[in-house]
Order: structure tokens, then C-alpha cells, then sequence
């Protein structure tokens, strides 16, 4: 998978913290383990000696704890050292064209899903359906068109979208099926709760 070249530069100021070089330009990210010519890489406790080998030989940047006391290395010091090193994959390194559709949900071919759509495990998507750019359908949600659902929404497990629902009418004690009246249309980032009816 190829990503465009950011430098450590950009990395240190998304980070909000102060690196004074050298900078080096990064072509991806890689694992301490295996370490990559010209990426980055994280270290819950980084190894002085080892951070010097990579350094020198600009190999890698590094996202280490703060405890580390590592300076003048190609590295930044940061609390939270994975969860900056998550932020940075999410900013710097992500593919936005991706899906992922899990092999369990069941999608009509005459839905239209766009581009970064999350579908999880055991979803119904029915026709005349349409899911925007950058959804998230997390597992066990139902969706019977016509409808859409609009740009950076999330619907979460157990969402019912454009079904009749079971619900107790005033003045009576029984239950009756409340039938879906037309199509629906979701927003753009809008949340759909757990187990909702929509």
C-alpha cells in the first residue's frame, strides 16, 4: 500500500509537541520489530540504543513515553506513544477509498454504497438504498429502502432503518405492528443508537 510522503516535521506539529530535527521525510510506518528505511514507528519504552542505531542511520521516527528522557534523536516524546501513534495512521497514512464489508452482510446489488463504508457482520442492506461517503453500519442492522444515509453517519448494532417497528399505541395495552410510512433520510454525521427504529 503506497501513501503520500509526509516529514517528521508534520508529524511533531500534529502532535502539538517540539522536535528540533533533523526531519526526515516518512514513506509509511512500520513495527520496531521490523523497522522500515524512512517510516514510523512507536515504542511503549524505547531502548536507548537501539533508537541511536535507527537514528543514525535515518531509518526510522519514533513516537516514544516521555519517561523515555530521549532527546536529540529522531523521535518525539509524548504520553500516550500508541494512541499518538493511532492519531498519526488515521491523519498522515490512511487510505481513503477502502471498504470495509464484511463477508457476513447481505447487500443488494442495487444498493449504492460509497466510498470508506464500514458494513459489519449480519447486515440486511435491501434495495433502493443508498449509503454515502464515510458510513460506519456497525453488526446486526437492518436497512429496507428506499432511503439514504448521508455523508460521516454511524448506525449502530442493532439498528432497524425503514421497518415497521412493534410499539404500544395510547389507550391501548397491546402491542401493534406501527407499518413504515415511505422512505427515510438520514443526515449527514448523524448518530443512529443502539436497537433504534427508524
Amino acid at each position: 500500500m503506497s501513501y503520500l510522503s509526509v516529514s517528521s516535521r508534520d508529524i511533531a506539529k500534529f502532535l502539538g509537541v517540539e522536535h528540533n530535527g533533523p526531519f526526515i521525510t516518512l514513506n509509511g510506518v512500520s513495527s520496531l520489530k521490523n523497522p522500515k528505511h524512512n517510516t514510523l514507528i512507536w515504542s511503549k519504552s524505547a531502548n536507548p540504543d537501539l533508537l541511536t542505531e535507527f537514528s543514525a542511520s535515518g531509518q526510522v521516527f519514533a513516537i516514544v513515553p516521555i519517561s523515555s528522557n530521549i532527546t536529540g534523536y529522531l523521535a518525539v516524546t509524548v504520553e500516550k506513544p500508541r494512541d499518538a501513534f493511532s492519531d498519526c495512521l488515521k491523519k498522515f497514512f490512511s487510505t481513503n477509498s477502502t471498504r470495509e464489508i464484511s463477508k457476513r452482510a447481505l447487500i443488494s446489488r442495487s444498493a449504492s454504497i460509497g466510498k470508506n463504508v464500514s458494513i459489519g457482520a449480519n447486515c440486511l442492506i435491501s434495495r433502493e438504498v443508498k449509503i454515502e461517503d464515510d458510513v460506519t453500519v456497525n453488526d446486526n442492522v437492518t436497512i429496507i429502502g428506499p432511503g439514504k444515509i448521508g455523508q460521516s453517519s454511524e448506525i449502530l448494532s442493532g439498528a432497524r432503518l425503514g421497518v415497521d417497528s412493534l410499539a404500544i399505541t395510547q389507550g391501548s395495552s397491546q402491542n401493534k405492528i406501527m407499518p413504515q410510512l415511505g422512505g427515510f433520510s438520514i443526515g449527514t454525521k448523524c448518530r443512529i443508537g443502539v436497537n433504534s427504529f427508524v
